[in-house]
Parts: structure tokens; sequence; C-alpha cells
């Protein structure tokens, strides 16, 4: 915990599964071989050679405003915002002047924020969504949100406020949300 306080991002979602973890990463780890734990707000423990090393993400994110058509690269992905769907992504609805552009722009997505899921019977905290889909706590803090004109619209893997939701109405904006080739290859590691 006293590592967690020097990296400077608190003990609040650290909690004895993760030190459990961590204990458990320092007995399976094989003299001579490397293991590795992902931890809240992008703490990653690596275990080598007797050594507990907490390493954070260099990278923090922050809120940026989307251009049409101009892939921007935002933590572990690419966003483009188009006028129609192409690939993976994001649609959603907004309700403005025809011709009018919307402000849209991507966040990190504090966990008390909230999402009313089309279909669902009220909102949910980001947190409680994460959980349920079983989204780690270091995903959920690199997870693009998009705002438009400042309201949370939608979460990445998490799904689009009812505010926002397409469902056939115009105007439609959609986001192409795509993997990092360095996180692609990242993924590809953590999997061997």
């Amino acid at each position: 915990l006293r590592l967690f306080d020097l990296l400077g991002v608190g003990r609040k979602d650290v909690g004895a599964a993760h030190l459990e973890a961590l204990i458990d990463l320092a007995r399976r780890t094989a003299w001579g071989k490397e293991g590795r734990l992902s931890l809240p707000h992008g703490v990653t423990a690596r275990y080598c050679r007797r050594w507990l090393i907490l390493e954070t993400r260099p990278q923090i994110l922050t809120e940026v405003q989307l251009v049409p058509g101009r892939a921007l690269h935002w933590g572990d992905y690419a966003l483009t915002l188009l006028d129609r769907p192409e690939g993976e992504g994001i649609s959603f609805f907004w309700r403005g002047r025809p011709g009018q552009s919307p402000v849209v722009t991507a966040a990190p997505c504090p966990p008390g924020a909230r999402l009313t899921l089309p279909g669902a019977r009220g909102s949910r905290s980001v947190k409680r969504l994460c959980l349920d889909r079983r989204i780690s706590l270091a995903e959920r803090d690199r997870l693009p949100a998009i705002y438009v004109e400042g309201k949370l619209a939608a979460v990445w893997r998490l799904g689009v406020d009812a505010a926002f939701a397409p469902e056939g109405r115009e105007p439609c904006r959609f986001i192409k949300i795509e993997k990092t080739k360095q996180q692609i290859e990242e993924d590809g590691h953590d999997a061997q």
C-alpha cells in the first residue's frame, strides 16, 4: 500500500483481492522468470528475481475534442468522428440545429458518472457497469468516454446513453474506434 502512495495513485480502488493477487504473483513466479499483474489506475506490478516493481503508464489521458474525419490517438485507441458507420465504434444521436456540428470530446470517465442504457430501468454508475461486464479497473481507467456538448453520451464497451441512442433518428454521428498497434501487440503478449 505504501508503494501505491509513493506512485501517487492512492489506495481507494486497491482491495484485499489485489493484495492477495500480488502475494500469489510473488509465490508462483519462478526464479529468472517475470510475472505481471494489472492493477487499478494503470498500475502494472512486475515480479522478477525477488523484486516487486510497480509501474504506471506514462500517458495521462485528458479531454480532447474530436475533429470530423481525422483520426485522434487517445490512450490505447484511435478515434475518428464520422457522419456514417464504418467499422467498429459508437453511433449516437444529436439534437441540434441542421447543419450545426456538435462539440464531441473524448475523455476519461469518472467511475461515479452514470449511464442510462436503452431498455434499462434507470441509470447505473460506470463503475457498476464495468463490474457487471468484468472490465478490470486498469481497463476502465482507459476506456474512452464520449461527451457531446459536455454531456456524457457513451462509454466504449459499455454503451450509449438512452438520451443519445440513435434508433433510426437523425442526425446521427459515428465514432470509429480502433485499438492502436501498440495495444494490439501488448494484448498479444499478455495472452501468451
